[in-house]
């Protein structure tokens, strides 16, 4: 049993039966929290747009300052080839498709 548990993985309420009694579960979005039960205290993410705030984040990536791990870069032509890999398991990284 876990005290709390954070859902981005987005798998729902059957996670709430891992959580002891008096626990917590974060769900990725307002619309994915379950109602409380046995005492658990249920919140959600939400993220609002802030154009400056993703700006100061890419200036972070592009410097380096924050690490990204990409297993694969696939053109748009491929998306399907993408999601197999992704369906296959084991990717460490992001899988990005570009145009």
């Amino acid at each position: 049993m876990f005290d709390a548990v954070i859902d981005l993985a987005v798998i729902g309420s059957s996670l709430l039966d891992l959580i002891q009694d008096g626990g917590g579960y974060v769900a990725a979005s307002p619309p994915l929290r379950p109602e409380p039960v046995r005492g658990i205290r249920t919140l959600a993410l939400e993220v609002l747009p802030d154009g400056s705030r993703l700006g100061e984040l890419v200036k972070l990536v592009t410097s380096g300052d924050i690490p990204l791990r990409v297993a694969d870069v696939y053109p748009f032509a491929d998306a399907a080839t993408a999601h197999e890999r992704l369906a296959q398991g084991g990717v460490r990284g992001g899988v990005v498709i570009v145009p």
